[in-house]
């Protein structure tokens, strides 16, 4: 009899450490599943749509023209547009740094980035909504690369279609320049040869 009881409170101690085992388990499973949750919510959270578009290189300057696309989520009256550019870039910003925008509403701004050195580059344009209590801000970045040349690779139509018409404005400017030279040249060359040649 006694052997049963002994029996029968080892087998309730066994169910009872298993049962708060399970608990446990359970319990850190809920947490790690809750600290889960949290971290994408913090990266998911938008509070701009950025479309960040290259418009193409000139031939003639090498600069590279980027659109930047803004749909702000929020309103934000008081809105930074701030390029970060590493040291083999140099941006030139065709708007305003702090603008104002609606919620809803695509507004569109540009740029021009031109190539200090080949290679590959990275750069990354930041809108960021200055609230009176605190700040929000999305980020959106690009990567180009360019040859010894200083022109983006892989060239586009849209590059080589324009490097034509520079080459044939160019050609015409000279051609130009030389047909008006002879013109000249015959018009004036009897001139000359009847000022040169002595009267006897």
């Amino acid at each position: 009899m006694k052997k049963l009881i002994i029996g029968f409170f080892i087998l309730l101690l066994l169910f009872n450490s298993v049962a708060y085992a399970q608990k446990d388990e359970q319990y850190e499973l809920t947490n790690e599943s809750e600290k889960e949750e949290i971290v994408d919510t913090k990266t998911v959270a938008k509070f701009f749509e950025l479309n960040l578009i290259n418009a193409g290189q000139s031939p003639l300057t090498k600069k590279v023209s980027y659109i930047l696309e803004i749909t702000p989520l929020i309103d934000t009256p008081r809105t930074q547009i701030v390029w970060n550019i590493p040291a083999t870039l140099k941006v030139y910003p065709k708007h305003k740094e702090f603008v104002s925008m609606q919620k809803g509403i695509t507004y569109s701004v540009k740029a021009t980035i031109k190539p200090l050195k080949e290679g590959h580059h990275n750069l990354s344009v930041s809108t960021i909504s200055w609230q009176h209590d605190t700040n929000y801000t999305n980020t959106v970045d690009a990567d180009i690369y360019f040859d010894r040349s200083l022109v983006a690779q892989p060239i586009t139509e849209q590059y080589k279609t324009q490097q034509i018409i520079l080459i044939v404005s160019t050609l015409l400017v000279f051609g130009g320049l030389i047909f008006g030279a002879v013109l000249l040249i015959k018009k004036y060359a009897k001139k000359a040869k009847d000022w040169l040649t002595p009267d006897f």
